[in-house]
């Protein structure tokens, strides 16, 4: 599809804002236990004079082997989730999650979940869908060859990863998140990811999960936090995604350490 139509399209759908009536759950084909492949949990702190320690965030990143439920499957062909939960001093919390090698969803056309952020108060969602499957009838129809879903608020966006560049997509891009996200939302994933990115930086850990930023944001440039940070390995329970509050941010699986089990 021609970037002028592309950006025609992504206008059309943003300025309509309609509801994406069935539009599919992140989690719903993703298998509900995952064996624990990599897992690191830190305090986050800002280095004061001497030993003073004041405290930022707690994060902890894990990457799981989700358990596709048959043995016929080789295990480095399982379906991986990657999870960064961040929680603030301030008591704020943000997931960034990422899908790798999704199984097969329940119905042919679902598109298939790639990667999401999760906030208390709403969630941007990114699906991939393969060339030449038709779109449900009364969705607009897309160019061929694989595009991206964006998915918030009960509303959906497709996005073709080539046109990214283009600055009416970006736009369009932009628009349809003023349109789910509020302006303390956008400004949480930002502080969130500067102290992902210094985290990165000193190697404690990995930084796959804010792929989706890359389709959220195009073009954005994000900054590491602008403070030097300690990352201490937590000397307390670790964040618990299962646990009551974290329900609203993240739908998280069962957990499991050490290695399955043929």
């Amino acid at each position: 599809m021609p970037k002028p139509a592309a950006a025609a399209l992504l206008a059309a759908l943003v300025l309509a804002s309609s509801p994406a009536a069935g539009a599919p759950g992140f989690f719903d084909d993703l298998p509900r236990k995952g064996y624990i492949l990599e897992d690191y949990a830190y305090l986050v702190n800002r280095s004061g004079a001497g030993v003073l320690r004041e405290a930022v965030a707690t994060i902890r990143f894990v990457r799981l082997a989700l358990d596709p439920g048959t043995r016929g499957v080789a295990q480095d062909l399982w379906p991986e989730r990657e999870m960064l939960l961040v929680e603030h001093a301030s008591g704020e919390k943000v997931a960034f999650e990422r899908i790798v090698r999704p199984a097969p969803p329940r119905n042919t056309d679902d598109p298939l979940p790639m990667g999401r952020v999760g906030l208390e108060s709403n969630a941007v969602e990114v699906f991939v869908r393969g060339g030449g499957t038709p779109l449900p009838p009364g969705r607009p129809a897309a160019c061929g060859g694989e595009f991206r879903l964006l998915s918030a608020g009960g509303k959906e966006l497709p996005v073709a990863p080539e046109d990214l560049g283009a600055a009416t997509v970006r736009e369009g891009i932009g628009r349809f998140l003023d349109a789910t996200l509020r302006e303390q939302d956008v400004d949480l994933i930002a502080r969130t990811v500067q102290i992902a990115l210094r985290a990165g930086q000193s190697r404690a850990i990995p930084l796959a999960s804010l792929d989706v930023l890359k389709t959220l944001f195009p073009g954005r440039r994000f900054d590491p936090f602008p403070e030097a940070l300690v990352f201490d390995v937590s000397s307390v329970a670790p964040i618990d995604p299962g646990s009551g509050a974290w329900r609203n941010v993240t739908d998280a699986p069962e957990m499991v350490a050490g290695a399955p089990l043929f």
